[in-house]
């Protein structure tokens, strides 16, 4: 696996930057003093070494990189430390060679959350502790998902982005990002063959001008046609689309 800077590796990194992100959501103190502009770069950089002895030296570099940023809100670089983990398991996967692989299985992971409702309880009861929620998720996800899949959406779960979904959608696209292409996520109501799916990717790539990643979603509701959103971008040729255009130029 290739190495960081001084020497850990990615896997490393990403759990230590994932430690450092709880640790600074339980002790907002210690977020605000590391984003004070008023206290000295070098001080606030001994306040990392001080507080996070437990993690890597790369780790803490890299939270050193922020004290030269200036942050509105510790909520910020919050955000943009959970932002930089996730960037660091997606780099993982791709040194592992199973980026693409990541990709799916993430974006499987926020399908089952939409749509178990039992497990979607669980994993999001904030009256169980984080941690807890956290091994609830490697327990269910490490059997059959690579290593960086599982770190990803165990992130996702301490994520104060929203929902659960607002922060899978967030970290998958961070993903395709990596992959160098844009995500489609693609609604039909039944799977497309092979011969479909190259088709439809050939039409999305000449129609955006960019790679795309296509992730399926099978919804017998729609009937027939395809939806497709890309970011903000939105083609419904779904017959369901179609029967309420109807219905409202006849009601």
């Amino acid at each position: 696996m290739t190495k960081a800077k001084s020497g850990s590796t990615n896997v490393q990194v990403t759990h230590d930057l994932n430690l450092a992100l709880r640790t600074l959501q339980d002790h907002p103190a210690l977020a605000r003093a590391l984003t004070d502009p008023s206290a000295p770069v070098q001080a606030r950089a001994k306040l990392i070494d001080g507080a996070f002895t437990g993690i890597s030296v790369d780790a803490r570099a890299i939270l050193k990189q922020a004290l030269d940023k200036t942050w509105d809100s510790t909520k910020g670089f919050l955000a943009w430390v959970e932002s930089t983990a996730v960037k660091t398991a997606w780099e993982w996967a791709q040194q592992t060679g199973v980026l693409e692989r990541s990709i799916d299985e993430v974006f499987s992971f926020g399908q089952m959350m939409y749509h178990n409702h039992e497990v979607r309880a669980a994993v999001t009861d904030r009256r169980v502790s984080v941690e807890k929620r956290q091994n609830l998720v490697k327990t269910l996800l490490s059997k059959t998902m690579a290593e960086p899949s599982v770190e990803i959406a165990v992130a996702a779960v301490a994520s104060k982005r929203g929902t659960i979904d607002d922060a899978v959608s967030a970290f998958t696209e961070i993903g395709a990002d990596l992959a160098g292409g844009r995500l489609a996520v693609v609604t039909i109501a039944k799977p497309l063959d092979s011969k479909q799916k190259t088709k439809l990717v050939a039409a999305l790539e000449s129609k955006l001008g960019t790679k795309i990643i296509v992730q399926e979603v099978v919804d017998p509701a729609v009937l027939g046609g395809v939806r497709v959103e890309c970011g903000a971008e939105v083609i419904d040729s779904t017959m369901t689309s179609r029967l309420e255009v109807a219905r409202r130029n006849f009601a």
